[in-house]
């Protein structure tokens, strides 16, 4: 865990569970959206958080949020599961006056950008930013959520104005328990009718960036991935899938070169079919 969200959570005698659990919430919430700002012209609860009947006003079926894009199991019966990503070379965005209709890029998976082993923290590959901490603000305000350049104000008020006046009658309220002025109270000691828009709006960014760090592939009691045949093929060979604690991560990569060039009769990981992904996985001769 980053050391800033380690300060943050002594400060406030808080969880890092509960953290990601208002961050999946936010993650969720698609009144962040132009769309649903401009139908429900400052009622942070009209239709219960939902836009549900006026498509053909907007164009759309719903409010958009991140989940809009990084999707899992939104459609499934489909084309499967998807890793926090969608399923376009460049993603779909709401026509405004700019009348762009696509990102610059496809929407990544967000599996893994809090690991260890990531590379980078970037959540888009355009280069708009350089951390997904960023990413998080900047896409509540920013195009992706139909907001033009010119309105992130207008958009960063509405973030505030959800926070504040939300009473939890929507969907994601009854599923997480409650209005969001209660979970901040019991997270933050604090009212939000006392907080300003700068204070609010640093609690949204750490705890979806909180959450976000916490999307990972699945993982055994000791930390080692073991979802992937790869990292079967590398425990039914007694190899290392991971750094152990004090290892640097290069050293870990010298040592795994050197125990696959001594791997003589690899035993394989057989073709086994996944229901979630609608396809098959394996670790055969091909891919050793």
């Amino acid at each position: 865990m980053r050391k800033y969200i380690f300060v943050f959570l002594i400060l406030f005698n808080v969880s890092a569970i509960e953290i990601e659990e208002l961050g999946e919430r936010l993650f969720l919430d698609s009144r962040f959206s132009h769309e649903f700002f401009v139908v429900s012209q400052g009622d942070a609860n009209f239709n219960n958080g939902t836009l549900e009947g006026f498509s053909n006003i907007l164009k759309v079926k719903s409010g958009r949020s991140c989940s809009s894009c990084h999707m899992v199991d939104q459609e499934f019966d489909h084309n499967g599961m998807r890793a926090y990503n969608d399923f376009s070379k460049s993603t779909l965005i709401p026509e405004r006056a700019d009348l762009k209709t696509h990102t610059l890029r496809n929407t990544q998976s967000l599996v893994g950008i809090g690991s260890a082993y990531a590379n980078t923290r970037l959540s888009h590959y355009d280069g708009e930013f350089a951390d997904h901490k960023e990413t998080v603000l900047g896409n509540f305000s920013g195009r992706n959520m139909g907001w033009l350049d010119s309105e992130k104000s207008s958009a960063q008020g509405n973030i505030v104005n959800i926070i504040k006046n939300d009473n939890g009658s929507s969907d994601l309220g009854v599923e997480f328990g409650g209005a969001y002025k209660d979970h901040f109270l019991e997270l933050f000691n604090k009212e939000v009718s006392q907080m300003s828009k700068s204070e609010i709006l640093t609690y949204v960014t750490d705890a979806v960036s909180a959450y976000m760090d916490d999307l990972d592939f699945e993982k055994d009691e000791k930390e080692q991935y073991i979802g992937s045949s790869y990292d079967k093929f590398l425990e039914i060979n007694g190899i290392k899938r991971g750094p152990t604690q004090g290892e640097h991560l290069s050293r870990y990569v010298l040592n795994l070169r050197q125990a696959l060039f001594k791997l003589k009769k690899p035993k394989f990981i057989k073709k086994t079919f996944f229901d979630t992904h609608k396809r098959s996985f394996e670790f055969g001769e091909s891919e050793w």
